[in-house]
């Protein structure tokens, strides 16, 4: 259940950064960065959509699926098309071209199995108990706080609770729907977005023999998958970082406006 509503989410994320990239549109050039860039974007809307209703005490347990109801009926026709599209690539995905891949590139293969292992692996610790200090202080004790009182309180000798950060209303509109790991799983799915980022970054300016093992490197660091399966921004941060200098790079090439902005 909680894996649904994670992939609900996100795909909202990823269809209200379309509404948003309809007011200065990029030119992507393939469509796995249109999704990197659209989901961060949507993301960042709907954390702002959380803090406006915080602020104005309008923070339930039906805002969450709320929010997503207006996101999928504004774009109803563009869900079924991805829909659409997203079976037919399904279907070309089939055996033949999977042994060709196996025969073709060992070491490709092999990076995918251990980028599917630690996934396996990342989606069981972020069902676990936060134990972390950060955590329980304010990255989730303050949106918790948000959520029972409808809004935004201040809370005795914690000074977190003045700052509703981008994250942390991420965490909040997590919350809403009533599933303990959402928060968990959403630092994952930035995870997920910066090492998607990385790999098309090593795509377009270095050479593409080694391009499965850049996200094997940083996902296997001790340290990076521990923080990555945990309601912390350290990586969060570090993606935004990452897609900031991205568009910069892009915008220095294309000479677009858009990746400017």
């Amino acid at each position: 259940m909680d894996l649904a509503i994670f992939f609900l989410i996100f795909a909202g994320f990823y269809f209200s950064g379309e509404m948003i990239c309809r007011l200065w549109p990029p030119v992507f050039e393939e469509p796995i960065e249109a999704f990197v860039f659209k989901t961060a974007l949507g993301l960042v809307g709907i954390s702002l959509v959380a803090a406006a209703l915080a602020f104005l005490g309008l923070i339930y347990p039906l805002t969450g699926w709320i929010i997503l109801g207006l996101i999928y009926s504004a774009c109803c026709k563009r869900v079924f098309q991805c829909l659409q599209s997203l079976i037919q690539c399904c279907r070309s995905l089939n055996s033949r071209s999977l042994i060709e891949l196996k025969q073709g590139d060992w070491f490709s293969v092999f990076n995918l199995c251990v980028i599917f292992v630690l996934l396996l692996l990342a989606l069981t610790l972020v069902h676990a108990p936060p134990v972390r200090t950060d955590s329980l202080v304010y990255h989730l004790a303050i949106p918790k706080a948000y959520l029972e009182n409808h809004g935004i309180v201040n809370l005795p000798n914690n000074i977190y609770s003045f700052f509703p950060l981008l994250f942390e209303m991420l965490f909040l509109f997590c919350m809403t729907f009533g599933r303990e790991a959402l928060p968990q799983m959403a630092g994952l799915g930035m995870t997920l977005l910066l090492l998607t980022a990385m790999t098309l970054f090593i795509k377009r300016h270095f050479s593409t023999r080694y391009l499965t093992l850049t996200p094997v490197i940083f996902f296997s660091v001790p340290t990076f998958f521990e923080v990555s399966t945990t309601a912390y921004i350290d990586v969060g941060v570090g993606a935004f970082i990452f897609l900031s200098f991205y568009s910069w790079d892009r915008w220095r090439d294309s000479k677009q406006e858009a990746w400017f902005w």
